[in-house]
């Protein structure tokens, strides 16, 4: 007695282009007929013009657009099965005369960014399909698809393949399937377990690497700057994310931008000792742009999408790409190991904060506290990224001794500038919303002095223990 294959998998085979494999049908075994389907996506011939920028930037991050034009019709194609559900792993649309529709433009912005979109590719697609049925006719045993194409590229033809799929969901036995797959493997072709994706039949600059990459691993033996690589690295992955969201108007993506631009901000700010001045001064004039351009931006607002749109944006984009591939670091530095960099680093951040954070007391001047409030936020930010790899808790002790007193500093500073910007907002306001904005002034006020009480007690108990030196 015959069983049928677990699971019903898919046996693909690479067939040799003009191949001519021997006859499908064998009543002996139960496969008695096998007939050509028909209709639009069972057999038919395609011309696809694949589109791309000329480095190939869609398709090395897994974005496939193209024109195809199936029987005389024509539709826009794009598939990104790596960026499912932010993306579709499959979608297309009628094609009318006129530029890409502004719905897959704005998709496919972020990895297009300010490159051109042009051909880069014609591609021939031929398929068939068959049914494999009994001997009775009624279910059939299963498909047999077969697809020749044929990739031209400058109008030469730069490659030929064939794939072809027997797919048993109908039921086809393990001895049917065996029989069918030495059918097409003595006519020369291979069995295989997935085909070549689409980069690797165009070939270079196709197979080249993405620009949104994985950060790759790092450890306490790690280089700095393969450190600051993989750093950026996944800022960069996360921004892109949330961009992906806000163009579909996700509940949290605005707010997920900010943080994650923000975020960036502090960590490249948290390194500038170590990192090229130039470079790190453009990175962060271009992060504080986004930043502004997007406050007081809510869920859904078209001036989200606006932002994401513009040509400073993507330029910013651009700018991090090229960031990721080769940070610009500090020579005396790059090579040397991220831990040592970093405690150093970190190291300098608690000296400066100590010298700043000891004259104060609550009759300071305001400047005295947003200097102390600023070299306790540098040491925040630099302990965060020094917590990846610095494994030695005394490179680290004093950072987390001061931990509270750096909480409280940052929270002096913060409601002080929630206070300003309330005052600031109720001079332009009418009546009844200057008189709420006076009432939010003082609640930050007192909260600002709250802060600076909290923070001279706890500085007071950690300079008494002798906790920080």
């Amino acid at each position: 007695m015959t069983k049928a294959r677990a699971a019903g998998t898919p046996l693909l085979f690479d067939l040799p282009f003009t191949a001519n494999p021997a006859r499908l049908d064998n009543p002996a075994i139960g496969l008695a007929k096998v007939v050509a389907l028909a209709g639009r996506d069972a057999g038919f011939a395609a011309e696809v013009t694949v589109l791309d920028v000329a480095d190939h930037r869609l398709i090395r991050s897994g974005i496939e657009l193209a024109h195809r034009v199936i029987e005389g019709r024509g539709d826009w194609y794009l598939r990104a099965p790596d960026w499912q559900p932010l993306l579709p792993a499959e979608h297309t649309e009628p094609f009318a005369v006129g530029d890409l529709p502004s719905d897959i433009s704005d998709l496919i912005m972020p990895f297009r960014r300010r490159g051109a979109l042009g051909p880069v590719a014609a591609i021939s697609v031929e398929r068939q399909t068959f049914e494999l049925r009994p001997a009775d006719g009624t279910q059939p045993l299963g498909h047999l698809q077969d697809e020749r194409v044929t990739i031209r590229r400058g109008g030469v033809t730069t490659a030929r393949y064939r794939e072809t799929i027997i797919d048993p969901v109908g039921g086809l036995t393990v001895d049917q399937q065996d029989w069918l797959a030495g059918v097409l493997i003595d006519a020369g072709g291979t069995r295989v377990d997935r085909f070549p994706e689409l980069a690797t039949r165009l070939g270079t600059p196709a197979t080249g690497l993405t620009d949104y990459p994985e950060p790759r691993p790092i450890t306490e033996r790690s280089s700095f700057e393969n450190f600051v690589e993989a750093v950026l690295a996944g800022r960069l992955r996360d921004l892109i994310t949330a961009d992906l969201s806000a163009r579909a108007a996700g509940s949290e993506a605005v707010d997920r931008i900010r943080t994650v631009a923000a975020g960036l901000r502090g960590d490249l700010n948290g390194m500038a000792a170590a990192l090229e001045p130039d470079w790190l001064a453009e990175l962060d004039e271009e992060l504080d742009w986004l930043l502004s351009a997007l406050d007081g931006a809510g869920v859904g607002d078209e001036r989200v999408r606006s932002v994401l749109r513009r040509e400073r944006y993507l330029r910013l984009l651009d700018l991090l790409v090229s960031a990721v591939r080769g940070p610009q670091v500090d020579a005396d530095v790059a090579d040397l190991p991220a831990a040592e960099t970093l405690a150093g680093l970190l190291s300098d951040a608690v000296h400066k904060l100590l010298k700043d954070a000891s004259g104060l007391e609550s009759r300071s001047r305001t400047a005295d506290w947003v200097t102390a409030a600023l070299s306790a936020e540098e040491v925040a930010r630099i302990d965060s990224l020094a917590r990846m790899v610095v494994a030695k808790k005394k490179d680290r002790r004093t950072a987390r001794k001061l931990r509270r007193v750096t909480e409280y500093l940052t929270e002096v500073r913060s409601q002080a500038e929630a206070a300003d910007e309330a005052q600031r907002q109720a001079r332009f306001a009418a009546p009844s919303d200057a008189f709420e904005l006076g009432r939010a002034y003082q609640r930050h006020r007192q909260r600002q002095a709250e802060a600076r009480d909290s923070f001279l007690e706890a500085w007071a108990k950690v300079s008494k223990s002798g906790k920080v030196s």
